[in-house]
C-alpha cells in the first residue's frame, strides 16, 4: 500500500505535467496586447502600400488584390500564433477566421481580372465584402472588452 500510495505521488506531478505539455500556454495580457499591435500593425502597414485598388488598372489591380490576400494570410498566421487570453478567446479566433475568409473572397475578382474581366471590379466593393466586415466586428469586440490590438496612431513628421 505504502508503495502504490509512492507511486502515486511521483506519477501525479508526471501527469500534470504531460497535460500542461498538452495545452498551449495562453499568452498573458499585456503580451498578447502587444503582440497584436505588431500584426495589426503589419496589416495597415502593409495595405497602406498596397493601396486603393485602381480598376482603371487591370494589372495593378490584379497585383493589388493578390497583395491584399497574402497579406491578410500571412497576418492571420501571425495571429493564429498567438494564444489569446480567455477573456477574449472566442473573439480572437473570429478575428482570424474573418482575416482568412475576407482573402478567400478576394480570390475570385482577383482571378476574374487576371483573366481581363474588370467588370467584376465595379460590380464588387471588395472593402464591403463580409469578411472584411466580419474582422472589423471582431476588432470591436475585442476592444469592447478592454483590450488594445490597434497599433497606437503614428505621429506625422
Amino acid at each position: 500500500m505504502e508503495r502504490a500510495l509512492a507511486l502515486a505521488f511521483v506519477l501525479l506531478p508526471l501527469a500534470s505535467l504531460a497535460a500542461g505539455c498538452t495545452h498551449e500556454e495562453r499568452t498573458p495580457r499585456a503580451e498578447y496586447e502587444r503582440r497584436m499591435q505588431v500584426a495589426i500593425g503589419h496589416l495597415q502597414q502593409r495595405l497602406g502600400r498596397i493601396g486603393p485598388i485602381d480598376a482603371s488598372r487591370p494589372a495593378r489591380a490584379a497585383r493589388q488584390l493578390d497583395e491584399t490576400e497574402q497579406t491578410l494570410d500571412e497576418v492571420a498566421d501571425e495571429a493564429d500564433a498567438i494564444e489569446p487570453p480567455e477573456q477574449v478567446a472566442d473573439e480572437h479566433h473570429r478575428l482570424v477566421d474573418a482575416m482568412r475568409r475576407y482573402a478567400a473572397q478576394l480570390r475570385e475578382p482577383a482571378a476574374a481580372v487576371h483573366a481581363g474581366d474588370t467588370r467584376i471590379l465595379e460590380q464588387t466593393d471588395v472593402s464591403a465584402l463580409d469578411g472584411n466586415a466580419d474582422l472589423q466586428a471582431a476588432a470591436v469586440q475585442i476592444r469592447d472588452r478592454g483590450y488594445t490590438i490597434a497599433p497606437p496612431p503614428r505621429r506625422k513628421r
